[in-house]
């Protein structure tokens, strides 16, 4: 839902401002709007185009359907984040372990090509030289046929590490 949102949006821009102005503690709204709010800004790195704002945006007829559409997006988004959120207590971590990982896409299935092409992901690189030895590793594989041929495989790499507070 993120990546059919226009960046130029005005809720993508008064969140992108309120969280560069604002410290933690000053955001405004319950806890998980609270969260929803740092999950935009942190992950998905919200950034605006047009200083000058979107066209689309001003109040004529022949936008209304995309400005209506925008809003549906980031009300899908929004609902989507929060049910992420509030699913995060049952998520499957042994106790005092952290769960990181990384969506790695190949337009291939042949397994050097895609040894080859972990090797050169800094994420992947981080998880495989983890002084860690309690280090739980968890690999989640799609393949999607395409036309002519071809395959869309996506790679779900995570680990389960120590939280260092915990650590021994």
């Amino acid at each position: 839902a993120w990546l059919y949102i226009d960046p130029d949006y005005s809720k993508v821009k008064d969140l992108k401002k309120e969280m560069d102005a604002a410290d933690v503690s000053e955001v405004k709204g319950t806890p998980v709007e609270k969260q929803r709010k740092g999950f935009i800004y942190n992950i998905l790195k919200p950034k605006t185009w047009n200083k000058h704002g979107s066209p689309y945006f001003e109040s004529t007829e022949s936008y209304r359907s995309y400005v209506a559409n925008q809003e549906r997006q980031w009300d899908s988004l929004c609902s989507k984040i929060d049910e992420f959120i509030l699913g995060l207590d049952n998520f499957p971590t042994r106790r005092g372990k952290n769960f990181n990982g990384v969506p790695c896409h190949f337009n291939t299935s042949e397994h050097e090509s895609i040894r080859q092409y972990l090797s050169k992901c800094p994420e992947f690189e981080k998880f495989i030289n983890l002084q860690d030895e309690d280090v739980i590793f968890t690999v989640e594989c799609l393949i999607f046929p395409l036309l002519g041929g071809v395959l869309s495989v996506w790679l779900y790499v995570g680990v389960q590490e120590t939280i260092k507070d915990h650590a021994r």
